[in-house]
């Protein structure tokens, strides 16, 4: 008999909260950056997201291990950092009509904080290096022949090729 799987509880506005605000922490900046070193490493990481995992589940809603947690993180970053970078683009595009309509909550803005700015904006001092492109004439005998033509030229069981004719019988054993 199959084993009936327990539907999952979403997690509560107040997870949420905190998950942002454990994650705005000083001392899990390293987790931010994503970059290990000798005295950050992933065991390190490991255990601090089992910390906040802990720290989330004893909250009411849902009930999630480290890994959903990270998930969780993530995604709440990639909707908060989408909706600023598509107000962003649309404000630099052009023609006319009405802005944007896009409202951020406080914890939008409290995501963003932990994003730097060139993550949503790009470069904005940083100008396009011009391209010249330039394109010289060919003359007429220099232009490579078609293939299909020297085919044509010569006779049903032979191929001219860079002016040596190749018959069938000496291709075909």
């Amino acid at each position: 008999m199959m084993a009936v799987e327990e539907k999952k509880s979403y997690c509560t506005q107040s997870q949420k909260e905190t998950l942002i605000n454990l994650m705005r922490e000083k001392e899990n900046e390293p987790i931010l950056s994503g970059k290990f070193s000798a005295t950050f490493t992933f065991k390190d990481a490991r255990s601090k997201r089992q910390n906040i995992a802990s720290i989330l589940n004893s909250a009411p809603g849902a009930s999630k291990d480290w890994k959903l947690w990270k998930k969780k993180w993530q995604d709440l970053r990639f909707k908060a950092k989408k909706k600023k970078s598509d107000q962003v683009k649309h404000a630099r595009g052009t023609g006319g009509g009405p802005p944007l309509d896009t409202k951020y909550d406080t914890t939008n803005e409290l995501i963003l904080s932990t994003i730097a700015p060139t993550a949503i904006t790009g470069y904005m001092n940083v100008n396009e290096t011009p391209i010249d492109f330039q394109f010289a004439s060919i003359d007429e005998k220099d232009e490579p022949t078609d293939m299909n033509e020297e085919y044509v030229q010569g006779e049903a069981n032979e191929i001219v090729l860079d002016d040596h004719i190749y018959s069938k019988e000496n291709i075909v054993p």
